[in-house]
């Protein structure tokens, strides 16, 4: 990836130095056909600086990636990814309280290919009570108001405000 934004690099500053060369002519020389090569070249280095920023952008999202080892059951899963946001909710206790002594942590992460995958923990402390952990792959969709990840999509900030509609509604129940 790093060939490909420094050779980016390299034609934009090419196409720099056509558009510098077509002023030139263009001012030594003004005519229509001048103008016109003007700005060809000048489109042709705006492009090339708006492929070269998306490349370094794409670079940069990556020097963020890191290898994640997650669990499935027993099962070591590993992969490339970023974490984007994780969230616990503590399950009920004795007299319907909270309790820390189990819940479910969902963690988001985008992978390497641009997937978003959510890793599910339903945990306990208590003998007997097994923990389950499932991976998934979701869609930008199942973070958004009323997808399956809703909570975990608004720690990310997938989540978009409520309608008046929407709010209403909940309130209603």
């Amino acid at each position: 990836m790093t060939r490909k934004v420094d050779d980016l690099l390299s034609a934009w500053l090419s196409a720099c130095h056509a558009e510098d060369w077509a002023r030139a002519d263009y001012r030594r020389e003004p005519s229509q056909q001048a103008l016109e090569r003007l700005q060809a070249r000048e489109s042709l280095a705006k492009r090339a600086f708006a492929a070269w920023l998306v490349a370094q952008d794409r670079l940069l999202e990556e020097a963020k990636m890191d290898k994640v080892t997650v669990y499935m059951e027993s099962v070591k899963v590993e992969f490339v990814g970023e974490k984007l946001a994780e969230r616990t909710e503590y399950g009920e206790g004795r007299n319907d309280g909270i309790t820390d002594t189990r819940g479910v942590t969902e963690t988001l992460y985008r992978t390497e290919d641009d997937r978003l995958v959510v890793h599910v923990e339903d945990w306990s402390n208590w003998q007997g009570e097994p923990t389950i952990t499932t991976l998934e792959e979701v869609t930008e969709a199942d973070l958004q108001v009323n997808g399956r990840f809703e909570a975990l999509g608004a720690e990310a900030s997938f989540g978009r405000p409520l309608t008046l509609d929407e709010a209403l509604g909940d309130s209603r129940r």
